[in-house]
């Protein structure tokens, strides 16, 4: 731009529009306005990119409740019904027994669902899957045990290298093997080992955060994941543990939570250090929200797999 500036002062001068005094000056001006529009354009890549490393920040450092990491107009999937009665609120930790393929639930809403599992799969892999020192072992036989109930179900097409899922998407069958599974089902995966006297969250993939988040809980024993409920004091504890401990291969149990939301999000994390959002009342909130939680055993590995299936319906009146 320097060079185009004195090329022009040049012409000026030759075409006899500039006098010999006045060329000198006019350059000048020149070369201090191209100056100005460099450094100016500068200034405004700068701050482009400042910004967008702000917001990169922001999204992945700072709490949900205190800057909205998604936008509230994502789309709104619901149930129509929940199949069970959450009226009447069980003691912790509320079990019961569960038939052997019937932590694995297809609902109206799946096609939903997994295209929201899909998409935040692809789009934030690291808010919502994790693992800390998950053994192959146990990882793989849950994906074993995922496809061998798909096999014998009619709205599932197996394949040797993928599954065809109701809503008709093709699934590679290959990848990291609980993440391959999570791509298949409704329910959030959440894989626990025994590490000496508790039961540990190794890996999992939750899609569908009821008011936390995976990366938190990950790597951490029962009674630190369960810290911040309050009803979870140590005796309760004790008692869940024995749970994980007494769960047998093919008898898996299930127990629900309620909770009433202002927004129909299925995405819902919060930092176990932030006060309670906005998005959340448990009183008045105009969508509520179920999990069916499941306790599954894997006979080789020992592992306990914790299914979560989410229910989300809009409250009549």
């Amino acid at each position: 731009m320097l060079v185009w500036s004195g090329l022009f002062q040049r012409d000026l001068y030759h075409w006899g529009v500039l006098s010999p005094v006045m060329a000198p000056l006019v350059g000048s001006i020149l070369r201090i306005e191209v100056k100005f529009c460099v450094m100016l354009s500068l200034s405004i890549l700068c701050k482009i990119a400042f910004a967008d490393w702000l917001c990169q920040f922001c999204f992945r450092h700072l709490s949900c409740n205190n800057l909205p990491c998604e936008p509230h107009n994502m789309p709104v999937i619901l149930q129509s019904r929940i199949p069970y009665d959450v009226s009447t609120k069980k003691n912790l930790p509320g079990i019961a027994p569960l038939a052997a393929e019937g932590w694995l639930i297809e609902d109206e809403a799946f096609a939903g669902q997994m295209a929201e599992r899909d998409r935040l799969l692809s789009q934030m892999p690291e808010r919502v899957f994790a693992e800390s020192g998950a053994t192959p072992e146990a990882k793989q036989e849950v994906f074993d045990e995922v496809l061998a109930l798909l096999r014998n179900r009619e709205s599932y097409k197996v394949n040797s290298s993928d599954v065809i899922r109701p809503d008709g998407v093709r699934v590679p069958l290959d990848g990291d093997p609980l993440l391959t599974a999570a791509r298949l089902v409704q329910e959030d995966l959440c894989l626990h080992e025994k590490h000496g006297d508790e039961h540990v969250l190794t890996a999992a993939v939750l899609c569908f955060p009821a008011s936390w988040t995976l990366d938190e809980k990950i790597g951490r024993p029962l009674s630190a994941v369960h810290a911040t409920v309050d009803e979870y004091n140590v005796d309760i504890g004790k008692r869940v543990q024995r749970l994980f401990d007494g769960i047998q291969a093919g008898r898996p149990m299930w127990r629900f939570n309620v909770l009433q939301y202002v927004r129909p999000d299925l995405f819902q994390p919060r930092s176990e250090n932030d006060a309670r959002s906005t998005d959340e009342d448990y009183g008045s909130g105009a969508y509520t929200r179920t999990e069916h939680q499941a306790l599954v055993r894997m006979p080789k590995s020992g592992a306990v797999l914790f299914a979560i299936h989410t229910y989300l319906v809009k409250k009549s009146g």
